[in-house]
């Protein structure tokens, strides 16, 4: 087993619709509503019957050369699972062998593209969307796109909205565990603390030679032995962060559960993600049952973080 470290992001899709609203004595205003889940699933049943091309459709806004393939890899009555893709510049690329290291250049037909994609797992309970993040491959946004280009005719729209903890103190204080924690703090540059080399590195007259500053902006980590809490008593950990907010920003806690790997968090408008260890068998070598061994972890992690993810919501079940 090969353990591949991945970030699993939790998004709620909404499909909207808008209509105009006349009132006495004043322009007709838009206002937008959600459809109802069971309408949203009859539309993506619509999709997956009608206007899938090999399983796949095409997400493309109007005039623009680049475009998204959304594939529909299974589907049932309770989940989607597919994947996004794009295409990259196969040119950046290459095959290597590992022994020789021989490179060879990847041959691609000129009816064929090179494309980077990634997974996502759709909820047709409550249309959360897990994603798992790559880098280069689509954005999750153009999930909500594919419902805006195909049903703009009847004033629908989609709409991706990341699940986020927007005040993270409470949520962190409810970990077993507090690692690392980094923020920043800006201090004028006439101020005598920085002076002190063991605070810039540089001796007084060394740092009044310097000219024209504007303040100075230092990184404070602190920084947690390994695998020990930094805050067995949590009321100390929000007393502390709540200091630190007087005076620093970009603040970032490392944190997790007994269960959980360490994750990094940010304090206000924190996206809700899970690092995740996918142990791929690389004894696999059939695609379809790689997609399917890629299919069973998602529903796995996202039933054990279910409950979770729904409390941080916008949209209430």
């Amino acid at each position: 087993m090969a353990k591949t470290f991945k970030k699993l992001h939790f998004h709620q899709l909404s499909v909207l619709k808008r209509t105009l609203v006349k009132k006495a004595g004043t322009a007709s205003e838009q206002q937008f509503d959600d459809l109802e889940i069971k309408q949203v699933n009859n539309l993506f049943e619509e999709i997956i019957n009608n206007k899938l091309n090999n399983n796949c459709i095409r997400i493309q806004q109007e005039y623009d050369p680049d475009y998204t393939t959304l594939e529909v890899i299974e589907h049932n009555d309770e989940y989607i699972f597919g994947r996004l893709g794009k295409e990259k510049d196969v040119r950046a690329f290459h095959i290597r062998e590992g022994k020789t290291l021989i490179s060879k250049p990847i041959d691609v037909k000129k009816d064929q593209i090179f494309e980077v994609f990634t997974y996502l797992l759709i909820d047709r309970e409550t249309l959360i969307v897990s994603y798992l993040f790559e880098q280069s491959a689509p954005s999750i946004l153009k999930l909500g796109e594919l419902f805006t280009n195909l049903y703009k005719d009847d004033s629908l729209f989609g709409e991706i909205a990341a699940v986020s903890v927007e005040d993270a103190i409470p949520f962190l204080s409810q970990k077993d565990s507090i690692g690392t924690i980094t923020y920043k703090t800006t201090l004028p540059p006439s101020d005598s603390r920085l002076w002190n080399e063991e605070v810039t590195g540089l001796d007084r007259s060394t740092y009044e030679s310097i000219e024209n500053l504007k303040n100075v902006e230092i990184t404070v980590k602190l920084v947690a032995e390994r695998n020990k809490d930094t805050f067995p008593d949590k009321g100390m950990f929000s007393q502390a962060i709540r200091k630190i907010t007087e005076f620093g920003s970009k603040i970032k806690v490392r944190a997790k559960n007994d269960d959980e790997y360490t994750q990094e968090h940010s304090l206000i408008n924190n996206p809700l993600t899970k690092k995740v260890n996918f142990e791929f068998n690389e004894d696999i070598q059939d695609m379809k049952l790689i997609k399917q061994d890629i299919y069973e972890k998602m529903v796995k992690v996202y039933n054990k973080n279910k409950s979770e993810v729904l409390r941080f919501c916008k949209q209430k079940y």
